[in-house]
């Protein structure tokens, strides 16, 4: 038999543990969102977005969620946090490809429509 403190320690555990749970998924509910947006309109699957393949489409879809999630997500995120949800890249390759959008966002003009679809279609979504 366990003593009413030692019950009320338990409980109050299961309900930190519980909110914690849901604030996570709440969290993961938005990155999955743009996930899907972004594959979408750049013509890749969800288990290709998440592999280790490093081919252009796939890469240029990745690096456009990294930019997207660090630019206009409601809540910030940690380079970490989005590498590993991306398939468990690193940090450096998140900020590398927030940077690479960046720079290239100026100069082409399809990459810039893809972004405003993605952009767009996400406002849209996360009302």
């Amino acid at each position: 038999m366990i003593s009413k403190q030692e019950h009320e320690k338990v409980t109050e555990l299961m309900i930190l543990s519980r909110s914690q749970t849901e604030v996570v998924h709440d969290k993961h509910t938005e990155l999955d969102v743009l996930a899907d947006i972004c594959c979408k309109v750049f013509n890749v699957s969800i288990s290709q977005f998440s592999s280790k393949l490093r081919t252009d489409e796939v890469a240029l879809c990745r690096q456009v969620f990294f930019f997207m999630a660090r630019n206009y997500c409601d809540t910030t995120y940690t380079l970490k946090s989005l590498g590993l949800f991306a398939g468990g890249r690193d940090h450096t390759t998140v900020s590398h490809s927030v940077t690479t959008v960046l720079n290239r966002l100026e100069n082409e003009y399809e990459l810039n429509d893809n972004c405003g679809d993605v952009l767009l279609e996400f406002k849209r979504l996360s009302k």
